[in-house]
């Protein structure tokens, strides 16, 4: 697991079990070999070596002294005596490469959340009177330090870099609870971080005391519950609420994750996946779904019909070609002769140069923004470009904009990005901030030493894992 994905922490291990189970079917094949090769297929070939093996010493009767006792060894190790301990270790092991120590971090003397978070109301949320259009584009896996030069000449961004030079960006911060996409979408989108509440499960229902009812809470599934962060107001619900029309395009299932669930009970009216691809005759998939290169072919249409309309919309898409460890290539990027992972991020980046062409030339810009980032960072901390060791630890971000914006400071987290944008459109709010971080556009009222921000990744982890009565509540209470 941790070869394949990095270091994996226990939020996304048990957010994945509790949403994955019922939907087996939207994992992508090569993950579904990877794990029937290292949990069956090679542990059946060594026990066969190994019976095979002592089979034929047995069956040539040697009397070497070494011989009988490493039979004798080999077959005590297999007996019942040591196999079962080797169960629990194994499931131990298990626990420790999910860094399961970090449910159980203690407790700080105040609520992390309870102290940071900036609810959101909609009563206090005031539009502009000339509402513009939003073009998000989220880009599986972009790093920030593929614009880095000295870090590989080769410049694969070079095209990206030249056309965005002009516009905004920042230090995007990749902190350690997001760094898969339904997280950096959530994170982004409603300004906190999305996790596992096992709070709810356990810590806030103590009067449960048999330990039957505490795990039949503990292993329902998720996605029973009719809501998705049933308390929390996102980018979409803001945007609904002042007439915009929501619409997410992507190539992967959308039931992977709960990802339409959460967009479609955030304000999303319209949420294109694989499903639909599959729909209107789409025949050229990968392990994930729709390659890029058709997936901007549909956007740029859907965003030409959308221009047509007087009503104003949040167009948001999801690409997948950069989806770690190896990428996915496409027809186009073949043809074009790109087909390891360096080659996918030029290839990527001709994509995203092309879109911002198409952008000028049919004067989207005109009242149209458009923000371009990356979801979240290769989780390993050896480069997918160099086989080099990084620390992976910014994003790729561009904010395009007619507005006239000063950026307050130098660095944010996921969380940034969703009082940033709705400012971005002209959106007011009470001290420009929603979520746990302000607006990085405009003014920040924030003291440094509340900043989340100027956190390192580390202090935040740290934080988030505190256990918080507040977000269990925020996050999976009906009650009022």
């Amino acid at each position: 697991m941790n070869k394949e994905f990095g270091e994996v922490y226990p939020y996304e291990f048990f957010f994945h079990i509790f949403y994955g189970v019922g939907n087996l079917a939207t994992i992508n094949v090569s993950h579904y070999l990877s794990f029937f090769t290292h949990t069956v297929i090679n542990p059946l070939i060594a026990s066969i070596f190994i019976a095979v093996v002592l089979k034929t010493v047995d069956h040539a009767n040697l009397q070497s002294t070494f011989v009988i006792k490493l039979t004798n060894a080999t077959q005590f190790l297999f007996s019942k005596k040591i196999l079962l301990p080797a169960l629990l270790f194994a499931f131990i092991y298990l626990l420790y490469s999910i860094n399961i120590h970090l449910l159980f971090s203690k407790d700080s003397e105040t609520d992390f959340f309870e102290t940071h978070y900036s609810q959101p109301n909609l009563k206090d949320i005031v539009g502009p009177e000339i509402k513009k259009n939003l073009i998000l584009i989220y880009v599986e896996s972009l790093s920030a330090e593929y614009e880095n030069i000295k870090r590989y000449p080769e410049n694969p961004l070079k095209d990206l870099k030249i056309k965005t030079q002009n516009n905004f960006s920042l230090n995007f911060k990749q902190g350690l609870t997001n760094r898969w996409t339904q997280a950096g979408l959530f994170d982004s989108m409603c300004g906190l971080p999305l996790k596992i509440s096992f709070g709810r499960r356990f810590r806030d229902n103590p009067r449960l005391t048999r330990w039957n009812e505490k795990a039949n809470l503990f292993f329902k599934a998720q996605k029973s519950h009719p809501d998705f962060a049933p308390k929390i107001l996102c980018l979409g619900n803001v945007l609904k609420d002042h007439g915009y029309q929501n619409i997410f395009m992507g190539g992967a299932d959308l039931n992977f994750s709960g990802k339409g669930q959460f967009l479609k009970q955030h304000g999303y009216n319209h949420t294109f996946g694989k499903a639909y691809w599959e729909s209107i005759g789409e025949d050229r998939f990968n392990d994930w779904g729709l390659p890029d290169d058709r997936l901007f072919f549909h956007a740029k249409n859907k965003i030409l019909e959308l221009h047509q309309s007087e009503q104003p919309f949040n167009f948001t898409m999801l690409t997948l070609n950069l989806h770690e460890p190896e990428g996915y290539t496409d027809q186009t990027c073949t043809r074009r002769g790109y087909t390891n992972y360096l080659g996918l991020v030029k290839c990527t980046n001709e994509y995203l140069s092309n879109f911002i062409d198409f952008y000028y030339e049919n004067k989207l810009h005109h009242d149209t923004d458009l923000v371009i980032v990356g979801d979240h960072n290769p989780r390993n901390n050896i480069s997918l470009l160099d086989g080099q060791e990084t620390d992976q630890s910014l994003i790729f971000n561009r904010f395009i904009s007619r507005t006239k914006l000063n950026i307050n400071r130098e660095s944010t987290y996921h969380f940034g990005l969703y009082p940033s944008i709705l400012h971005m459109l002209g959106f007011n709010f009470p001290n420009n901030k929603l979520g746990l971080e302000a607006s990085f556009f405009g003014e920040d009222h924030t003291p440094p030493s509340a900043k989340v921000s100027n956190l390192s990744s580390r202090e935040l982890l740290t934080l988030i894992n505190n256990y918080s009565l507040f977000y269990s509540k925020l996050m999976y209470s009906n009650e009022e």
